[in-house]
């Protein structure tokens, strides 16, 4: 309902109940369509089409101001993956009353291209720098790439060593164009001890116990201990693993 107008609320008093009405008195209009989407700038950098591909409303669909800025998110993401880090999108919108449909306007200023300048690491006290640093999915002096720095902080959380990652951009002084990253983790326990007792008729009472620990030495490495102790049974098992065989994408390990 592209022309809602919603009036000043309207408050009674219920003297009887002792409280306070309130009427909020609402004009629809008439629903809306989506009409022309226009994209004006950086069709240098993106195609329009490319854009239209992602977004959310497309021509016809019943207009919704929400997924508008939904669209306006997806434009300045697309050009900040390339490079764009400070892409603006300006929105507007125009009414054919008598068709009743709505005409965007998406103008983009894509300023200038950014690079990636120094990647910093801090907060660790255990983990080692080379095992965050090979989670890292920018590069220093590449261009700017924001999807790299969300799948930064995202494989980061995944390994499970930390609390909160953090990943801060700066625009370093002097300069217009070169932006520094700083990665702030808050590390967290990764050990954990376990121990249990049961019973069945085929082993009578056993005594179980195991020590694990996800980030070994703060190097990543994976190890347990378990063992489980009865009348009839004894069994022991020592794991280790390397999920980052020097610091590359394959994983080494071996159970005993």
């Amino acid at each position: 309902y592209f022309k809602v107008q919603v009036g000043q609320p309207i408050i009674q008093k219920d003297r009887e109940r002792s409280k306070l009405n309130i009427i909020i008195p609402i004009s629809e209009g008439f629903e809306y369509k989506v009409g022309e989407i226009e994209i004006r700038g950086g069709e240098d950098v993106i195609p329009p089409e490319e854009l239209r591909s992602e977004f959310k409303l497309f021509t016809g669909d019943t207009f919704n101001r929400s997924l508008m800025f939904v669209d306006v998110g997806a434009i300045k993401d697309a050009f900040a993956a390339r490079g764009y880090a400070f892409a603006d999108v300006l929105p507007s919108t125009s009414a054919d009353d008598e068709k009743k449909v709505v005409k965007f306007l998406y103008e983009i200023k894509k300023g200038r291209r950014v690079y990636i300048g120094r990647v910093t690491i801090s907060g660790n006290t255990r983990t080692r720098e080379n095992v965050i640093r090979r989670e890292v999915r920018v590069t220093e002096g590449a261009l700017y790439d924001s999807k790299g720095i969300t799948k930064t902080r995202r494989l980061l959380t995944r390994t499970g060593y930390f609390k909160t990652v953090k990943v801060d951009e700066k625009r370093r002084a002097g300069s217009n164009n070169i932006l520094d990253i700083n990665i702030k983790v808050d590390e967290q326990r990764t050990g954990a001890i376990g121990a249990g007792v049961g019973f069945n008729n085929q082993e009578g009472a056993t005594f179980t116990a195991s020590i694990r620990e996800n980030n070994l030495f703060g190097r990543g490495y994976r190890a347990l201990f378990a063992g489980s102790i009865s009348s009839e049974v004894q069994r022991l098992t020592a794991s280790f693993t390397d999920p980052n065989f020097q610091d590359r994408a394959f994983s080494i390990g071996a159970d005993i």
